[in-house]
């Protein structure tokens, strides 16, 4: 498993600098607490890109994004065994999941 903290000097610093997150909610993503509400950089800051996720998209009929769902494994990422399963619409967390539930 991976194991991730808050500590000065890392990205949560640069995303805070950047304006995308709160000192707050940096804190929240180095303990990998993704709610529903928060902007979709968090959970990518908690628990990655691409790292250890499934990522799934909806579209519309006219090809618009209208949603993401990722899917991380607790292997691969610092997601809570079995997983977790995040949906993203408009740029904020619409759902949060265990694996096992979804």
């Amino acid at each position: 498993m991976v194991k991730q903290r808050y500590v000065h000097g890392t990205k949560y610093d640069r995303l805070i600098a950047l304006g995308y997150l709160t000192k707050e909610q940096a804190i929240r993503a180095a303990k990998s607490e993704v709610r529903v509400g928060d902007p979709e950089c968090l959970a990518f800051a908690a628990f990655g890109l691409t790292r250890g996720s499934k990522l799934s998209f909806v579209n519309d009929i006219n090809k618009n994004l209208l949603e993401r769902k990722l899917n991380y494994s607790c292997e691969e990422s610092n997601a809570k065994c079995p997983g977790v399963s995040i949906t993203i619409k408009n740029g904020i967390v619409s759902s949060v999941s265990s694996l096992s539930e979804t």
